[in-house]
């Protein structure tokens, strides 16, 4: 009795990232009672996260001495041997975790799907794609209204440059009753983009401004900050263009085409976009980065007194 509320105000420390102190409770809880397998498995997880992996590891396999029969503890398990690389093994513990979920046990459905998850993570680490992808198709069809399970399959169909695969799949979770024009939506329009179907992304998205317009902006400004951090620079001009033509009083929206086409080598049109947004009344918070970017550009163009000023 005395561990339960412990083990709570662990778990709370864990959800504010403080896993240092979250440590030192649980390790206080295995004073009063050695043998608590949920406090063993929570320092796996904390150790995790400070990435200390074999220690993490080690706690893991002190959860399933007491009990091999949790399916918890095979997922710290597998997280830990996913952590260090040691794909066959996760692997063969995962499969070991999923093997003791209660067939039609609600609760543990979600760890179910982790553990499933976890295992199409190992087979793309392994480079085994095809077994990775099928896996994700069926358990994607197992639980057809868990959403995250879409998103996750059509992310890796995305980052393997198959994005028109993509799209079915978002297409069959759309005839399953996902809604189009919630969570997935961007990812729709993100998709479109990275198949060359730039201005049909655009179709489907724009409607969906008229409300919520300022969080949606920003969700799909992300998507094209995404796409230039991972160097698809044709994708996110185009993101940028359309939100700059949505918005064209926005600092934001300028500042990020003007600097796109500044890589791009496109000086003059830069410029316009910097200054336009430098007259713009919105954030001041975005000045001193529009500022910075046409100093950079006035730097390039060998104008060192603009660039100075």
């Amino acid at each position: 009795p005395e561990s339960k509320p412990l083990v709570e105000w662990a778990y709370a420390l864990v959800l504010l990232e403080r896993h240092e102190e979250a440590l030192s409770v649980l390790q206080r809880i295995l004073q009063i009672d050695p043998g608590f397998d949920r406090a063993w498995r929570g320092m796996s997880g904390c150790y995790l996260a400070l990435g200390q992996r074999s220690k993490a590891l080690e706690a893991a396999e002190r959860a399933l001495a007491i009990d091999e029969r949790h399916y918890r503890n095979w997922l710290a398990k597998a997280n830990a041997f996913l952590s260090l690389g040691r794909y066959p093994e996760m692997l063969e513990a995962a499969q070991r975790g999923v093997a003791c979920v209660p067939p039609g046990d609600a609760e543990a459905t979600p760890v179910l799907q982790e553990l499933r998850l976890r295992q199409v993570e190992a087979l793309l680490q392994s480079g085994r794609v095809d077994e990775a992808l099928a896996q994700l198709d069926e358990l994607r069809r197992q639980f057809p209204a868990e959403e995250r399970l879409t998103r996750d399959q059509v992310s890796v169909l995305n980052h393997l440059g198959r994005p028109e695969d993509a799209l079915r799949v978002l297409d069959e979770a759309r005839e399953t009753g996902l809604p189009a024009d919630g969570s997935l939506a961007p990812l729709r329009y993100e998709t479109l983009h990275l198949a060359g179907r730039g201005d049909e992304a655009w179709d489907f998205i724009r409607p969906m401004l008229e409300t919520q317009t300022e969080s949606r902006l920003h969700v799909l400004g992300d998507v094209g900050l995404s796409f230039y951090v991972r160097g698809q620079v044709e994708a996110a001009r185009a993101v940028f263009e359309q939100l700059h033509s949505f918005t064209p009083g926005d600092a934001r929206f300028a500042c990020n085409l003007g600097f796109v086409l500044t890589g791009e080598g496109e000086l003059a049109d830069a410029e316009r976009c910097f200054l336009r947004a430098l007259e713009m009344p919105d954030s001041a918070e975005v000045h001193p980065l529009v500022a910075a970017n046409l100093g950079y550009l006035y730097l390039v163009q060998g104008d060192y007194s603009k660039a100075d000023e």
